[in-house]
């Protein structure tokens, strides 16, 4: 073996035993992502006008952002941007050319699997498991919680047990017991770029900067 070669066999040896490893620190440095469609019932303004209607979402993730897309006859002529502000979003309409402030209780789309009561906050316990999607879900039971999905504060969910991404709740909201659900009806782990997550520019809006989303 020549001088050359040995150096180029060293050379591939070491890209080899590195290139996983670069790989592995390029990933974490990038928030979770995924994108899935779903039904939703009891949006509350943002859905159907006839009680026990549906709406069906495509949801868009990238860490704690969220974009909601309304789909079908049922759906408002605009989509909904939180840029990880929970409690805040802002509704856009590119038709109706506005982008506009709203309180919003999306999310949190994203749990510890192993450990969701955390997160939830007030009582948690677990509860039948379901495959969905054909994914296997971890159940939970919440009541008084903190950071229930979409606002609910008791109810059950359904959390991926490999990724944490919640694919389904059933619950209710405040003191009114307004009943709320969604259930994935597709998902993919896909990247989701931040321009996603970017009003488009040139909107009348109240508010004297745009939304942007936290990276």
């Amino acid at each position: 073996m020549t001088a050359a070669t040995w150096r180029a066999s060293a050379f591939v040896l070491v890209a080899l035993l590195t290139s996983p490893a670069q790989a592995q620190s390029e990933a974490a440095t990038e928030p979770a992502q995924a994108r899935l469609q779903a039904r939703v019932y009891g949006l509350g303004p943002l859905g159907p006008k006839a009680a026990g209607d549906h709406v069906d979402v495509d949801i868009r993730l990238r860490g704690d952002a969220i974009r909601i897309d309304f789909i079908g006859d049922n759906a408002p002529d605009a989509w909904l941007l939180n840029p990880g502000t929970r409690g805040r979003g802002w509704l856009v309409s590119e038709s109706g050319n506005y982008s506009l402030p709203v309180a919003d209780a999306s999310g949190p789309y994203w749990y510890d699997p192993k450990a969701p009561c955390v997160q939830l906050g007030g009582r948690c316990s677990p509860a039948p498991g379901e495959f969905i999607l054909g994914r296997l879900a971890a159940g939970w039971r919440y009541d008084n919680a903190l950071q229930g999905p979409d606002g609910t504060t008791s109810g059950t969910l359904w959390i991926d047990v490999q990724t944490g991404l919640m694919l389904g709740y059933r619950g209710r909201t405040g003191s009114h017991g307004r009943e709320r659900s969604l259930r994935a009806t597709a998902v993919s782990f896909e990247t989701v770029p931040e321009e996603v997550f970017e009003a488009p520019s040139g909107l009348r809006t109240p508010a004297a900067t745009q939304p942007s989303a936290q990276r």
